[in-house]
């Protein structure tokens, strides 16, 4: 994927902070962005989590999920693609249908969100809302 083919802009709509959109005509099937995380295990994810601010491990495990035994976080540009349960059009940075330029790319995050129960007691502890609740 070029670079050139999405661009990080404010996102419409309320509190959305900023988006993902395409700068050009992205096929059904192509790579949007390319997959960078950070894994670790359930017990170096809690550690890390419980020596940080309140502040700082709110975002961890808003952005993270935990996956089996597993914790994910997203490095890369993938942090800027919007929730949207009902209209996604892209799926882990895989396009699931043609995005015209200005659109803006968006995952529904319970796909992937997989909820373990740990990861649930985990976000509670710190009340951080997670998709698939």
């Amino acid at each position: 994927m070029a670079p050139r083919k999405v661009v990080i802009r404010p996102a419409p709509g309320r509190g959305k902070g900023y988006g993902m959109f395409a700068n050009e005509l992205i096929h059904k099937g192509e790579r949007i962005y390319p997959l960078r995380r950070l894994r670790m295990s359930r017990s170096q994810c809690e550690a890390f989590v419980s020596a940080h601010m309140p502040a700082t491990s709110k975002l961890l495990l808003m952005y993270g999920w935990g996956e089996g035994e597993s914790y994910v976080l997203p490095l890369g540009v993938e942090v800027f693609v919007n929730h949207c349960a009902s209209r996604p059009n892209s799926v882990n940075g895989v396009a699931q249908r043609d995005i015209r330029p200005g659109e803006e790319i968006l995952e529904n995050y319970a796909a992937y969100d997989t909820c373990e129960p740990w990861y649930i007691a985990l976000a509670k502890r710190f009340k951080v809302w997670l998709a698939c609740r």
